[in-house]
């Protein structure tokens, strides 16, 4: 004989716990009134979801939820059953569910009331009329109206739905940035006395959140033009002053630093200074840069880089020496051998 089970939701969670009992069929789970089991929470939809149940076996159906409906931490696809295994976790919005499946116990049949039978009343003999004898009294069936009385009263109503207020789910308190409130800290005080209430403050503390800041930029805009204190992301623009470009290759503080010396070094371009300056600050040492050499052609010079050539970055140096050089010299590259 094959087993019967009955199927029992445990609902928890760490502020509460319920456990409901599925008949067989459809039971539906939602935030909308109408459904066999109401959650009402922001996070659960409308109709968030269904349990199918027979004899054997338990299903649920995500009904097109917004935030979807999770079985042992995975989602399930919409509108798609999926048999429920034994103690399998399930969760709808912030609430677990749990389905636990227990055997039903046998059926036992009650038993039958007996039946009355009511023969017809036997013709009553004349002669006991004539001498006063009166019939016998009719006997009445009272067990025969309890049941007639049973089957004429309408059924119980069915029970309402469970009705499961859940609280809303909890919002990380934010503490706001330096230099800003919750409240008003200056615009409060332009309004007469009678506005200056908490709602005021709170309200006029959202524009000083925008304004504030905006405020700040312009009156410390000195910051943003000094290569020292500017932010990383304002150094291309300052960068085009100069009409320099700058590749992955450069770190934050070589760029930095070259601005700062961007002007001396653009007013002395095209001198022995300025090309050893500009290498000095890429390389992080001191090229050599050797002029009127016995065997050199004329308006021609050597660069002696202090690193090995696997170190350097070929195509860069030159593009540097190219910018800062003078532009009828020309120029040879020795890099310093790997020890």
């Amino acid at each position: 004989m094959t087993d019967k089970y009955q199927f029992i939701l445990h609902i928890h969670r760490p502020d509460f716990g319920q456990d409901l009992t599925l008949l067989v069929g459809a039971t539906t789970v939602g935030r909308e009134i109408g459904n066999t089991l109401v959650l009402q929470n922001p996070l659960i939809s409308r109709h968030h979801a269904r349990f199918d149940c027979s004899d054997m076996e338990c299903t649920i159906t995500d009904l097109g939820s917004a935030n979807g409906t999770f079985v042992n931490g995975a989602k399930i696809p919409p509108q798609v059953p999926l048999a429920i295994e034994k103690n399998a976790l399930i969760k709808i919005g912030p609430v677990e569910i749990t389905l636990e499946s227990v055997k039903r116990e046998e059926v036992i049949e009650p038993a039958q009331e007996p039946v009355f039978e009511i023969q017809p009343l036997k013709q009553v003999d004349s002669s006991l009329q004539t001498k006063g004898l009166s019939p016998e009294p009719e006997i009445k069936d009272e067990n025969k109206e309890s049941e007639g009385s049973k089957s004429e009263s309408p059924p119980p109503p069915n029970p309402p739905p469970p009705i499961i207020t859940l609280p809303p789910p909890e919002r990380e308190e934010k503490i706001p940035p330096p230099g800003l409130s919750i409240y008003s800290t200056r615009l409060l005080n332009y309004l007469p006395g009678i506005y200056q209430g908490d709602f005021m403050s709170r309200f006029l503390a959202l524009f000083e959140s925008i304004l504030f800041p905006i405020e700040w930029n312009i009156d410390n805009f000195d910051l943003f033009l000094d290569p020292g204190t500017a932010p990383s992301e304002f150094l291309p623009w300052l960068m085009n002053w100069f009409e320099i470009s700058f590749n992955a290759t450069w770190s934050e503080n070589q760029r930095r630093r070259l601005l700062k010396e961007a002007n001396q070094i653009y007013s002395r371009r095209g001198t022995r200074w300025a090309l050893s300056r500009v290498l000095e600050i890429y390389l992080g040492q001191p090229a050599d840069i050797i002029e009127n050499l016995d065997g050199l052609n004329p308006y021609t010079f050597k660069v002696k880089i202090p690193l090995p050539q696997k170190d350097v970055n070929q195509g860069l140096v030159e593009q540097l020496i190219n910018a800062n050089k003078p532009a009828y010299t020309a120029y040879s590259i020795e890099y310093s051998e790997q020890k």
